[in-house]
């Protein structure tokens, strides 16, 4: 019997860095609806990897836009598409063991600029499990504040289904760096949408990043 994996089993946040490489397998589709790949092909020798698909432009696409079925006996996937899709599929190995370290998707300040996430990422990795979710990340990453609000707010950090996610107050502006971020202003940056994992939130005034509170469920 082929066991099938939904897409919102597996999460994957920041691919491999060269220090601590995951076994990858990438293959280009065009104007198709699903694809199949056998073991002869990805030679993961494995059920256990996640499946990535980016458009045309590169553009990683959220879990909703398609599922996969891993035969766990020949390790044969098979990935289908919402829609008619041409681009990448990449399948990417899971680490072996989950971690406990205390930096584990930890948001953390750097100074009165700088906010990090999971600062030991920089020399492993982080793999927790979390409401049937593998969440992964071999790279630590730094949000940037270019310009602060007139008015005190918080930063949060949380995890969506295809990448980290800052959201900062309408009147700052800022950028991230360290695999798949992105930076969201929004008049309620406590407004996490659902299915978010909250990893914590920096209070932010009109000069400076302030206190960081840590809001990981896990």
């Amino acid at each position: 019997m082929k066991q099938i994996i939904r897409a919102t089993a597996l999460l994957f946040l920041i691919l491999a860095t060269s220090v601590y490489a995951r076994s990858t397998y990438t293959t280009n589709v065009t104007s198709t609806n699903s694809t199949t790949i056998t073991n002869a092909q990805h030679g993961l020798n494995s059920p256990a990897f996640g499946v990535l698909i980016y458009n045309s432009l590169g553009t990683k696409q959220p879990t909703s836009a398609y599922s996969w079925i891993v035969d766990p006996t020949n390790y044969t996937v098979t990935v289908t598409f919402n829609n008619t899709f041409t681009g990448t599929v990449k399948l990417v190995a899971i680490y072996a063991n989950l971690t406990s370290a205390d930096q584990d998707f930890k948001v953390t300040s750097g100074d009165t600029t700088h906010l990090k996430v999971c600062s030991g990422c920089e020399t492993s990795y982080a793999q927790r499990s979390y409401q049937s979710r593998n969440l992964t990340m071999d790279e630590s990453s730094t949000l940037t504040i270019t310009s602060f609000p007139t008015l005190s707010n918080y930063v949060y950090a949380y995890l969506s289904d295809v990448t980290l996610v800052y959201q900062i107050p309408l009147g700052a502006t800022g950028a991230c760096t360290g695999g798949a971020c992105s930076v969201v202003r929004t008049l309620h940056p406590d407004n996490i949408p659902q299915g978010g994992i909250t990893l914590g939130k920096a209070a932010i005034s009109s000069s400076a990043l302030g206190a960081v509170t840590d809001l990981r469920p896990f």
